[in-house]
């Protein structure tokens, strides 16, 4: 499901996005770090483990005319240095970004009616422990652990959901360098606590959840083929 907040965006959160952006690329002041902080550990605390062997796919374009599917090494993470900006990965950092099914894969490379698709499916070569944007993190009963953690995690949680649907679930201007500042920030964080990368809802699939692994290698390709995309459809109101 696509994350939608209701919370209203206090202006600190939108600081941190407009200081990487104007200020300073690698740091932030204490406070807006402090935020970052709480959120990170947020969701350390409340990360999820997947399995060895659990599968995800990834999609590519074809080259117009080509009509064969792109081989395994082809559809993987760019080489070291090609990674161009994306939502988790600074340009030149190679990340793995996979989808929880073909679909959400297809619609994430946003392809045309008479695109022709190549798929692929990968797989954990191990466990991983991840960042949960998908997932509901339950608030704890006060009478058992006390009104100080109970404040606590109200806290942390707020700002968990305000930067998760800000960053994370939010789609960017594709013409905008520096649209992921925030999300590349953050991300680094995360990684720089131990956890292996990042799952989050689809901006473009209302029930496909995708996945960042910070090393690619992680991911074990089984084999490519090709859709031929037939209908594009986009609900407005």
């Amino acid at each position: 499901m696509s994350y939608k907040t209701t919370i209203p965006v206090p202006p600190i959160f939108d600081q941190i996005g407009e200081h990487l952006r104007h200020e300073s690329r690698f740091s932030l002041p204490e406070k807006l770090q402090h935020t970052v902080k709480l959120f990170c550990e947020h969701q350390f605390a409340h990360a999820t483990t997947l399995k060895q062997g659990k599968e995800f796919w990834r999609a590519r374009v074809n080259h117009h005319g080509i009509t064969e599917a792109f081989v395994v090494s082809q559809v993987g993470a760019p080489p070291k240095g090609m990674a161009g900006s994306g939502r988790i990965n600074p340009a030149g950092i190679s990340y793995l970004y996979g989808a929880s099914d073909k679909e959400t894969a297809l619609s994430e490379v946003r392809p045309w009616k008479g695109a022709i698709v190549t798929v692929a499916n990968f797989t954990l070569k191990r466990e991983v422990k991840v960042a949960d944007f998908v997932q509901d993190i339950p608030t704890p009963n006060v009478a058992e652990v006390g009104l100080n953690e109970f404040s606590d995690h109200l806290m942390r949680s707020l700002i968990s959901q305000i930067l998760q649907g800000k960053y994370f679930s939010a789609p960017a201007h594709a013409h905008d360098d520096y649209a992921y500042l925030a999300s590349q920030y953050i991300a680094e964080q995360l990684k720089n606590m131990g956890l292996d990368g990042i799952k989050y809802p689809s901006v473009l699939s209302e029930t496909g959840e995708n996945i960042c692994l910070f090393d690619p290698t992680i991911g074990e390709f089984e084999k490519t083929a090709t859709v031929t995309v037939k209908k594009v459809s986009y609900d407005f109101e």
